[in-house]
């Protein structure tokens, strides 16, 4: 049920403001993949937004906000990889692994 609310909430106000209800539906069910995979999708935004605000910065300035993130995103999504083989987070990992080599953490 979270995550059906944090999808309302997406769709009205975006992604940021419906993480809790992602973060809610993963606590409540620890077996359901779709909220890891949703709230993984919420990490990657947290990450493109520190891109997009810093857009001079380079890599080795970024490094020390974006690889947390991105580390936090992959073990969440890879949970959701694993509940939920039918969600694109394969994909996303992917492209967070070349990311973390950008970024010098991998």
């Amino acid at each position: 049920m979270q995550d059906i609310k944090g999808f309302v909430v997406e769709q009205e106000k975006g992604l940021a403001e419906a993480e809790p209800y992602y973060k809610k539906a993963m606590e409540l069910d620890a077996n359901f993949g779709n909220g890891y995979f949703d709230y993984g999708r919420c990490l990657v935004d947290q990450a493109q937004k520190i891109i997009d605000a810093n857009p001079t910065a380079t890599n080795k300035e970024l490094a020390p906000k974006l690889v947390p993130i991105y580390k936090q995103a992959v073990e969440v999504l890879g949970k959701a990889k694993e509940l939920a083989p039918d969600t694109a987070a394969g994909r996303l990992i992917d492209a967070i692994d070349y990311q973390l080599e950008q970024l010098g953490a991998k």
